[in-house]
């Protein structure tokens, strides 16, 4: 007839592209067997697309097949997208691999974003055709923006993709390709943690078997710890290593505990590094740093508890120890022994040699290190020690040493609390001291508005009294201050206010009234406040227990591995450890490993199986619940748009957006509706049209018959 084969629309789009589209073979195979079939099976829309596009695009693997036996040009579209990134973008595993199995160079071909068909996979989120294209051996480059297809799935928040990446056969080699944004183990902990112990449980191999180790019969298995990625590539660490930017030892672990996940240190793959490091490095060096504390607070316990440094007084008569000096009003010290001057020495050598470290660990950490509290403190200590030792040292003593002192062994004791804090055992409660002590300070910087205020009051009222507790402002305020504790009421208040001497209490009705309203506030109301702020710290640090130790064990060996030397550290961490969980342990080995931190290999392959498959199975509803609400959204707009095309009127088009009706009026709106179809006239007025129309049909029906006639 001479139709045209080749009309367009506004698109661009010739019959050819709607047939590829909606998958008419036929009508594709006829408009190509025409004689202007080669002419038009690489015509492009406005778009760039062919018909090769809108196949893949719509998954029509016939006409794809189809298409490439008539050698149709596999090209890009205006944004670089070839079929195969189409096929991809909808999740079309069949039409991909008829796309692969004949133009396997589109493999790694990219967009105008630099996006390969795997980036485009993870980023549209679609689990199958990344599995698939992973499985294919497709490259895993970079795009314009430096991201890798990994990137592209955290980014989504796409975690069933990276849990099916995680589980490929090449997950290994996904981990190991760094991108601008980082490493992948680290993005996993900040963004997708799930996946995260999907990583840490592929690091965690059992294997059983019957061997004889180290005397140890293994009956059940070995387990294989494999630390590769809790560490980042040193690329990417050297790479962030610019000036004014510090990357800190043990990455992984510092940034599980800057977001909280709890549930990843609590692995036992990080469990075991943790313990790996301890065993290599960090139960030496914090024993020795221990065992020489304890030796430094011993001696300078010794020279406290000294009578030759303590028991003196400017007003005493006593100088069997003691000779006064007349130019200085210092006193020189007669007694000897070989305990004093060990201790003596002692404690210069350490002071000095703590306050070189000190200095030292000053000029490397720079800034932050002002922000730690930890080392004003020995600070305080080491300078209020070489205070105290340096004039004893030379044989005399004076109040300036004896206030030096004081400070110093009550900072020395104070300091082996905070040590306490590293074992596992006390730790918990130091560290529950410490969160009350915070909390304490932090109210008292508020409230100690109203000690200056009651003790201004107060001096006002009571500076004349004859305890002299209010005869200046600063004693005021502390007697304010201490009588939260004890309020001795008799002494202060009663007695003056009842023995009827003017002198003792001039202003007794004010007193009294300001007496009443500081109970109310300060000893009730300010300490059971207090108390409730502790009880809130004490439920807070339990509820919190596994992340601060945790977190304590990653703070002690990052702060141990900044000062160590990078060789050093080389030569004792370990990329994998095999351990035996059924071997036992010496009495004393067990001790010691339930007050340190050795604790982490006692039989961890009862739980990560568990917590696997509970986990994996919990990702899996969480994938399937995704799904069936994907569908159910679908199906609805596909139901709204059916119900709008055959113009039916649902209840709630029968009533206005503003109306509100009550349930009693629904209910009367329904009867309404159902008793219409009941009325005696509408039946008759509907037999009427059935008849009618029974009628016009008998009609035509004799007509037809009288036209074959």
């Amino acid at each position: 007839m001479g139709a045209l084969l080749n009309p367009k629309n506004k698109m661009k789009q010739s019959p050819l592209h709607f047939a590829a589209r909606y998958g008419r073979y036929n009508t594709c195979k006829r408009l190509l067997n025409s004689k202007d079939g080669p002419g038009i099976i690489n015509e492009v829309d406005e778009d760039g697309s062919t018909a090769l596009h809108h196949a893949a695009k719509n998954g029509h693997v016939k006409i794809i097949t189809l298409l490439m036996q008539r050698g149709a040009y596999v090209t890009r579209d205006h944004e670089g997208n070839t079929p195969l990134h189409m096929a991809v973008i909808h999740g079309h595993t069949r039409s991909m691999r008829c796309i692969l199995n004949v133009h396997g160079n589109l493999l790694d071909s990219k967009n105008n974003d630099g996006n390969t068909a795997l980036h485009v996979a993870c980023q549209v989120g679609q689990v199958p055709a990344v599995t698939l294209l992973m499985s294919a051996d497709a490259n895993f480059s970079l795009n314009e923006n430096g991201g890798t297809f990994f990137d592209m799935a955290i980014d989504n928040k796409h975690a069933d993709v990276a849990t099916a990446i995680v589980k490929h056969h090449r997950w290994i080699e996904v981990l190991h390709t760094s991108s601008d944004a980082g490493c992948g183990m680290s993005r996993l902990i900040e963004h997708l943690p799930d996946v995260g112990m999907v990583v840490l449980d592929n690091c965690q191999k059992d294997s059983k078997r019957d061997e004889k180790t180290g005397g140890c019969k293994i009956r059940n298995s070995y387990i294989d710890y494999d630390f590769q990625f809790l560490q980042c590539p040193y690329t990417y660490t050297k790479a962030k290593q610019n000036p004014g930017e510090e990357v800190l030892p043990m990455y992984a672990l510092n940034l599980m505990v800057k977001f909280g996940r709890v549930e990843l240190l609590s692995h036992p793959v990080c469990k075991a590094y943790l313990s790996m490091k301890w065993l290599a490095y960090g139960v030496w060096l914090y024993s020795i740093n221990f065992i020489m504390y304890i030796i430094f607070l011993v001696m300078l316990t010794y020279m406290v508890s000294l009578p030759c440094v303590n028991n003196f007084s400017p007003n005493s008569t006593n100088t069997t120890n003691y000779t006064l000096r007349k130019d200085d009003n210092s006193y020189i010290c007669h007694q000897t022994g070989m305990g004093l001057e060990l201790s003596k020495w002692v404690v210069l050598l350490f002071t000095v040699l703590n306050i070189l470290k000190e200095i030292f660990q000053m000029v490397q950490q720079r800034v932050k290190y002002f922000t730690d509290l930890n080392n004003l403190l020995e600070w305080v200590l080491y300078v209020s020690s070489a205070l105290f030792v340096t004039p004893v040292l030379f044989g005399y003593s004076d109040h300036l040493n004896i206030e030096a002192g004081a400070i110093a062994i009550f900072l020395a004791w104070f300091n082996c609390l905070l040590f306490l804090q590293r074992f596992d055992v006390f730790g918990i409660y130091v560290i529950m001291f410490l969160e009350i002590l915070r909390t304490l300070l932090q109210a008292l910087c508020v409230f100690s508005l109203l000690f200056v205020a009651f003790g201004l009051s107060f001096f006002l009222l009571l500076r004349h009294e004859m305890s002299a507790a209010y005869s200046t402002p600063g004693l005021s305020i502390l007697r304010s201050a201490m009588m939260m504790l004890e309020l001795d009421y008799m002494a202060s208040f009663n007695e003056p206010y009842t023995d009827s001497d003017e002198k003792t209490l001039p202003y007794k009705a004010p007193t009294m009234i300001l007496l009443i309203i500081f109970v109310l506030i300060m000893p009730i109301l300010l300490m059971n406040l207090l108390i409730g702020l502790a009880v809130g710290d004490i439920e807070a640090v339990q509820k919190d227990a596994t992340l601060k130790r945790l977190a304590m064990q990653v703070e002690l060996h990052t702060d141990f591995e900044r000062r160590l030397p990078q060789k050093l550290l080389e030569r004792v961490d370990k990329v994998n450890i095999r351990v035996y969980p059924s071997c036992r342990t010496s009495m004393i080995s067990s001790l010691w490993s339930k007050m340190t931190w050795q604790n982490a290999y006692d039989d961890p392959s009862r739980l990560p199986k568990e917590n696997a498959e509970l986990a994996m199975e919990l990702m899996k509803q969480k994938a399937k619940i995704k799904q069936l609400t994907s569908f159910v959204e679908k199906n609805h707009d596909l139901l709204r748009l059916i119900v709008q095309k055959m113009e039916i009127k649902t209840e709630e088009d029968q009533m206005d957006e503003g109306e509100v009706m009550t349930k009693d009026e629904l209910q009367c709106k329904a009867a309404c509706k159902n008793n219409k179809w009941k009325s005696t006239k509408l039946q008759k007025n509907v037999k009427q049209s059935m008849v009618v129309s029974k009628w016009k049909q008998i009609s035509s029906e004799k007509r037809d018959n009288n036209a074959d006639c």
